[in-house]
């Protein structure tokens, strides 16, 4: 009697064995890592999704192009020449499903951590700060009395000689970068002045601004 009910109880189990398998939810087209921020210079990013099957995908602008292989969604991006930024919509497709991830792209602008350059009289005086593009920032000019370093993301202004003067002194940086131009002002301080600075003779002048007595 016992093994009549065992195998009366087997194909109950299989049965339930089957509608718990069939009642699993089916996974569908998740994106699950992205890397879609760009800056003016462009470059390369990645975007990683998993699909219950064969995936296609295109771009919505042709400054992001796209390249599948399995599950893994390859952008280049090309250079931004514009000081706006700007989007594109990257849409991933499969088994009649679509997500969309927003690929941004920042305007080129030439962006420094401090207003002016603020140098000491001394020759040799420096003042450094952050500049962002700078791989991509060329120097049109400067003053002769000092030198500019780009580095990597940091601009460093460096005296070059003393400032001989009594007042301070000023010039212009002018840097460049995809067609867009800044103007830096630049000052270096005077000389301290001492006790010593005014002995000796002197000899003034004085000019009248008066334009004759009136009728």
């Amino acid at each position: 009697m016992r093994k009549e009910i065992s195998l009366l109880l087997i194909p109950l189990l299989l049965a339930f064995a089957a509608c718990s398998d069939s009642d699993e939810p089916e996974t569908g087209l998740e994106i699950i890592s992205s890397v879609a921020e760009f800056s003016p210079e462009g470059g390369t990013g990645q975007v990683v999704f998993s699909a219950p099957a064969a995936a296609t995908v295109k771009s919505t602008q042709e400054w992001c192009q796209v390249s599948l292989s399995g599950s893994t969604v390859t952008l280049t991006v090309e250079p931004n020449r514009d000081n706006l930024s700007r989007v594109s919509n990257v849409t991933i497709t499969s088994g009649g499903e679509e997500k969309t991830v927003n690929v941004y792209q920042h305007g080129y602008a030439i962006v420094l951590g401090i207003v002016y350059f603020d140098l000491e009289w001394e020759a040799g005086s420096s003042v450094s700060t952050t500049l962002e593009n700078a791989s991509s920032t060329d120097i049109l000019s400067h003053p002769d009395w000092v030198e500019a370093i780009v580095g990597d993301g940091t601009l460093t202004l460096r005296a070059t000689e003393s400032n001989p003067k009594l007042f301070e002194r000023t010039g212009e940086l002018i840097l460049s970068a995809f067609g867009i131009r800044k103007t830096v002002r630049i000052v270096q301080q005077p000389q301290p002045v001492s006790y010593s600075a005014f002995l000796g003779d002197w000899t003034f002048q004085y000019a009248s601004t008066s334009k004759g007595d009136p009728d």
